[in-house]
This record gives C-alpha cells, sequence and structure tokens, in this order.
C-alpha cells in the first residue's frame, strides 16, 4: 500500500491526492468552510488535528468523492467503512500529503505549522496516555469507591432507623428478658 493511501474495512484503497483542482473543488463544495489552501482558515488544521472527526470525515469525503462515485459508493456507504483505526490512519495520509502539497507550493511556512501541530498533538497524547497509566488515577479510583461506600453505608443505616418505628418489637420478644 502506498504510503498516500488509507484502506477501509471494506478492504477499498483511497488514495489522497490534493492536486490544485482537487483543494479548489474541496472548497467551493464546502461553500469555503473547509478550505486546505489555508490551514487557518476556520481554525481548519487545529479541528482535523484536535480529532474534530466531523470536520475529518467531510474533508476526506470531498477529496475522495469522484474515487467513491466510480466504485458506486455513497458517502453514507463510505462512513460506515470508515472505522476508528481507518479514520485516524486517513488523518495521518491525509496530512502527510497536505505537508508535502505547501512544500510543493513552495510555502514551507504553511507545511511548518501543520508539522508543529502534529508534532503538538502527538505530545498531548502521550501526555493523556501518561496521565491515565499514572498511580493518580488509581487513587481516585479508590476514593470514588469509598465516597460510595460511605453513602451506600449511611443510606442503608438511615434506612434502617426509619424502619425500626414500623417494625416495633414482634411479638415473639420478651421484655425484661
Amino acid at each position: 500500500m502506498s504510503l498516500n493511501e488509507f484502506k477501509d474495512t471494506g478492504g477499498n484503497r483511497w488514495p489522497i491526492e490534493l492536486p490544485i483542482g482537487t483543494v479548489l473543488r474541496v472548497k467551493a463544495e464546502s461553500d469555503g468552510r473547509l478550505n486546505l489552501l489555508d490551514p487557518q482558515h476556520e481554525n481548519l488544521a487545529d479541528r482535523i488535528a484536535a480529532n474534530d472527526w466531523e470536520t475529518l470525515y467531510e474533508v476526506l469525503w470531498l477529496i475522495v468523492r469522484p474515487q467513491a462515485e466510480a466504485k458506486e459508493i455513497t458517502a453514507e456507504k463510505f462512513g460506515e467503512q470508515i472505522a476508528a483505526d481507518c479514520i485516524t490512519e486517513a488523518r495521518q495520509v491525509l496530512w502527510r500529503v497536505w505537508k508535502d502539497f505547501f512544500q510543493k507550493l513552495q510555502r514551507p511556512d504553511l507545511a511548518t505549522v501543520l508539522e508543529k501541530l502534529e508534532k503538538y498533538n502527538a505530545k498531548a497524547l502521550e501526555l493523556v496516555k501518561e496521565k491515565i497509566a499514572g498511580a493518580k488515577l488509581d487513587q481516585i479510583d479508590a476514593r470514588v469507591e469509598a465516597k460510595m461506600r460511605s453513602s451506600l453505608n449511611n443510606a442503608f443505616g438511615n434506612l434502617e432507623a426509619s424502619l425500626e418505628p414500623i417494625l416495633g418489637p414482634s411479638p415473639s420478644d420478651k421484655s425484661g428478658e
């Protein structure tokens, strides 16, 4: 498989190519919202890098739509075949092709923006994983469980106390003995 393509769960291979015509078509078909010529337009690069899956899906669909139509695959079918691991792979491919597009366009400033966003998001993911794996999370789990037990004990104790007058002494209870 090429570095510039991803695969969906149906086994379809989707090359991502960004000639200027595709970039302009994506912009036009999205009414200017998805402007791949300007990664900072409406924070497009930030949104894609920060796991805005809806925006990423829309960008991917608009890029591959002509290929999909040739395969008689609708947007709905494409969406069904893009599993979580497929869309993360697709984002990596898109990012690589997008950076390369700016390098070829002799816009290293825009390629650098994408490189930095990719680096910062990788670091953020690493930090989240570290935090989740840390002992502090185990301490939080223990505190939550203790709080649950305490609340349950209080609730049960209150229930027993509120039932005591109703239950009263049973006939088999012998006073004074």
